[in-house]
């Protein structure tokens, strides 16, 4: 956690930390961009026999991940012969709050937090260029530091989460400005920290229920 915590300020960003519940306070003023990233080659075929292939493209990467969210925008991207799912969509503060709490927040499901609407469509071509990056096997820590620099704004804030020994998890949120109502906490008690963008493609897990 430590490391992780300078690694932000040499990015000139702020770390915060809060309660995950604390969300809904947190968030009432913004809105946010949920997103998932799912390679079709990743699918479970075993289990996809009888289904048309045509019907695992319609479905995207949420509902194949195993989400029923409504309202998903839903893109193709093909990189090195890979077809890769990327869906956006915009959540509850509670259902964002629920995808926070997954193992798999921060490898191929994610979400930020926006007060200024005029950013939504900015931020989600920088998130369509990240992926592409990320499966083009560029460097993971180039592709990690451009994702905050460019990502996190005056009016744009990314939610991190960190676990300890007792699987208690931590909201920490990066910032453009200083938070002020940060948490205390020790950092030698969290040694899980989900970042995105820090595993390699091979590592992802993808699918939260197994």
């Amino acid at each position: 956690m430590k490391d992780f915590c300078k690694w932000v300020q040499s990015l000139g960003l702020y770390y915060s930390f809060h309660k995950i519940e604390d969300l809904h306070t947190l968030a009432q003023n913004t809105t946010n961009i949920s997103w998932a990233f799912l390679k079709s080659s990743a699918i479970n075929t075993a289990n996809l026999n009888n289904v048309n292939p045509k019907i695992i493209e319609l479905k995207g990467a949420f509902l194949n991940i195993g989400f029923s969210f409504k309202s998903i925008s839903k893109k193709i991207l093909n990189v090195k012969n890979e077809t890769i799912f990327l869906d956006f969509t915009t959540l509850s503060i509670g259902e964002l709050e629920s995808l926070m709490k997954l193992r798999i927040f921060n490898q191929n499901i994610g979400g930020i937090l926006i007060e200024n609407q005029d950013d939504f469509f900015s931020k989600i071509e920088i998130l369509e260029k990240m992926v592409s990056d990320y499966y083009s096997d560029k460097n993971l820590d180039e592709i990690k530091a451009i994702f905050f620099k460019t990502i996190v704004s005056k009016h744009c804030f990314l939610p991190i989460i960190a676990t300890d020994l007792y699987e208690e998890k931590i909201l920490i949120l990066i910032s453009k400005e200083r938070i002020k109502d940060s948490i205390n906490i020790s950092l030698d008690s969290y040694d899980r920290v989900q970042i995105p963008f820090s595993l390699k493609t091979s590592d992802l897990s993808y699918f939260y229920k197994w």
